[in-house]
């Protein structure tokens, strides 16, 4: 089932406790717990909210999320390097995340294109 952005009345992504959105740029990456996701801030901070990642996929696609693991979104802009060696991506904060081995190839595409273009 697909979920058109339109679908939400507001941002899905919503820090539960103070009510309020969180700005999409903020966003480093999202990891999965079954039926919650984390959301990592650039500032350190991490959210929990009561979607799943396959949800918070389809509102975070137009901004260029990409899906790089069963447990991971990333936000491209924060990707420091990928190790092809052991297919894994560096992000700015020093976190290092696992690129799983089916999505590896077109995780590697998207970013040679994304390289080409800016």
């Amino acid at each position: 089932m697909t979920y058109p952005i339109n679908h939400f009345r507001q941002n899905p992504i919503m820090d539960k406790k103070t009510k309020r959105n969180i700005d999409l740029t903020e966003i480093i990456m999202l990891s999965g717990d079954i039926n919650y996701s984390i959301v990592h801030l650039k500032s350190g901070k991490k959210i929990l909210i009561c979607k799943t990642l396959k949800v918070l996929e389809e509102y975070l696609k137009p901004m260029e999320f990409v899906r790089v693991h069963r447990k991971y979104l990333i936000n491209p802009y924060f990707v420091k390097s990928i190790c092809r060696y052991n297919q894994t991506i560096l992000m700015d904060t020093g976190d290092t995340i696992e690129i799983s081995r089916r999505k590896f190839a077109s995780v590697k595409f998207y970013f040679s294109r994304m390289s080409t273009i800016g």
